[in-house]
């Protein structure tokens, strides 16, 4: 019977588990730790053996990782919700308040101001545009991108665009360039990334309120 041919020049494949998604890695390398440690070739090797010893703390190490960014992450997901409809409520509070000041004051500017308002004219503006409603959003096609959009709202000519890429910071808000269109793709800070976005009217006399904020998610 012919004896086997030795295998010559043999290599490791690199980046076959490296170029994987970080679960993947650490499953796959917490499977070479197991075979590793039943090669005699492996355990009878001083260099070897240190290798898997250390290979086998860091798998330790990365799953460990791995399971308290899935825990801040779901932390962080509720919290950015639970901001964005306290956000909602917020204004919409404050929405009704200004109703009442208004009801009250019966065009008194003082009135307003004591009430912690900021009163304008009483020209009535019959153009001045409505909020925009049904603000919604969808991923991007290209990483970090973002998609919203949003109803026609009465009297508008061009909309604003503000958007809050830390959703826990409410002062954190920048203004967009205005446009016509009530599409607008928005690239944030890093793929994935969840941030709020609002949305108002641009009238021929003045522009409206901003909408609620909603939470969005990009690619």
């Amino acid at each position: 019977m012919p004896t086997p041919k030795k295998p010559v020049g043999a290599k490791v494949k690199r980046g076959a588990i490296n170029h994987k998604k970080a679960s993947d890695q650490i499953t796959l390398y917490a499977a070479t730790c197991t075979q590793g440690a039943t090669c005699a070739a492996v355990t009878g090797s001083t260099v070897c053996n240190a290798a898997l010893t250390g290979l086998t703390a860091a798998t330790a190490a990365a799953k460990a990782a791995l399971t308290s960014h899935g825990a801040l992450l779901l932390s962080y997901r509720t919290s950015a919700k639970t901001l964005s409809d306290a956000l909602a409520a917020l204004g919409k509070a404050g929405t009704t308040y200004m109703n009442a000041v208004d009801d009250v004051a019966q065009g008194n500017p003082t009135v307003i101001t004591n009430a912690g308002l900021v009163s304008r004219d009483g020209v009535t503006r019959v153009t001045s545009a409505a909020v925009p409603e049904n603000v919604h959003s969808e991923v991007g096609k290209a990483s970090m991108e973002a998609i919203l959009g949003w109803d026609v709202a009465a009297g508008a000519g061009a909309y604003r665009l503000r958007v809050n890429f830390t959703p826990t910071d409410p002062t954190k808000w920048q203004e967009l360039s205005s446009g016509t269109s009530r599409r607008r793709t928005v690239t944030a800070p890093t793929p994935g990334a969840q941030f709020l976005a609002s949305v108002a009217s641009i009238g021929s006399e003045a522009p409206s309120d901003w909408s609620a904020p909603v939470m969005v998610t990009a690619r």
